[in-house]
């Protein structure tokens, strides 16, 4: 490796670690992936385009939805991909420690690792919980 290789390189991971740095702790996230956490391949460009797909995380299942955690293209904000089929998925990103997707009936809402759980609602994943 060229020396502005290896210096584009180390920039490159420390603008990264700079992005990623703030964002709440999420344990799913340090694990390596594993080929279960593949987005599907047939969910929908427009949906892909906001997300940073090496990122994904298969969080869980319910209802027949598989749960992904998942960050955002730019790498600032986590997000829950909830996706049944190609035209039944729900998406919603967020920077903070806690943020809901999706409406009633069918709603979630995500905790950053050592959040209290929410009260009245059913933990699904370590992270993910609904009404």
């Amino acid at each position: 490796m060229t020396a502005t290789a290896m210096t584009v390189a180390m920039l490159s991971v420390t603008f990264l670690t700079a992005c990623t740095s703030d964002l709440p702790t999420y344990a799913i996230f340090e694990r390596p992936a594993e080929a279960s956490d593949a987005l599907p391949a047939d969910l929908p460009q427009d949906a892909l385009d906001t997300l940073s797909p090496e990122t994904a995380r298969l969080a869980g299942e319910d209802a027949g939805s598989e749960l992904y955690l998942v960050r955002s293209s730019d790498l600032t904000q986590t997000c829950l991909l909830a996706y049944a089929t190609a035209e039944d998925w729900l998406l919603g990103c967020s920077e903070g420690d806690s943020f809901k997707v999706g409406m009633s009936p069918i709603s979630y809402e995500v905790r950053a690792d050592g959040m209290p759980a929410p009260k009245e609602k059913t933990k699904l994943t370590t992270n993910v919980y609904k009404p």
